[in-house]
């Protein structure tokens, strides 16, 4: 009996610790904000994975698995896997979909048609577009870099608008 009640005191004190987490460790979503989330139901922000259908998520760190459409506000650190699209504004890590987006992308993006504002890491698809600075590498069909700084392009047709040759066929760089 007492062993009992010493467990159920551990987990209940275990329980409140883990559930004053500002953040969710747990999030399922059917489009949007019609969600839940565990421990607390804070559907903004999620530490750990976030499963669903269609979900926006303000910061996510650890894994988000769409299987439509995914999107992440501010900071996405880990990796986030959209069926078809996939947006976020930052990411640290990886993000792949048909279509993927991101402002500033540390890390790589895989996908049939991938944008990003500033990119420093990898982009990989059909067609690649960073329209900022570029530090990485670009693998696709066409890649195209607006202003590329350090890095190379791999594809059919590569355009680096402030490169050498700005337009080049098979492989197109600036180191």
């Amino acid at each position: 009996m007492k062993k009992s009640l010493l467990l159920i005191a551990l987990l209940t004190t275990a329980f409140t610790a883990f559930a004053a987490v500002d953040d969710s460790h747990f999030k399922w979503s059917l489009w949007g904000d019609e969600a839940s989330a565990f421990p607390n139901n804070n559907i903004r922000n999620v530490r750990g994975l976030d499963l669903g259908i269609g979900s926006k998520t303000d910061r996510m760190k650890g894994v988000q698995l769409d299987l439509v459409w995914g999107e992440t506000d501010y900071i996405l650190r880990g990796a986030s896997f959209g069926g078809m699209v996939n947006i976020a504004n930052r990411i640290s890590g990886f993000q792949t979909a048909a279509y993927v987006q991101a402002n500033e992308v540390h890390g790589m993006q895989l996908g049939g048609v991938n944008f990003a504002r500033s990119l420093d890491g990898v982009q990989a698809g059909f067609y690649n577009q960073a329209d900022e600075v570029v530090y990485g590498l670009q693998i696709g069909i066409v890649n195209q870099a607006y202003h590329m700084e350090q890095g190379c392009q791999i594809g059919l047709v590569n355009i680096a608008h402030n490169g050498f040759w700005p337009v080049m066929i098979l492989m197109n760089g600036r180191f």
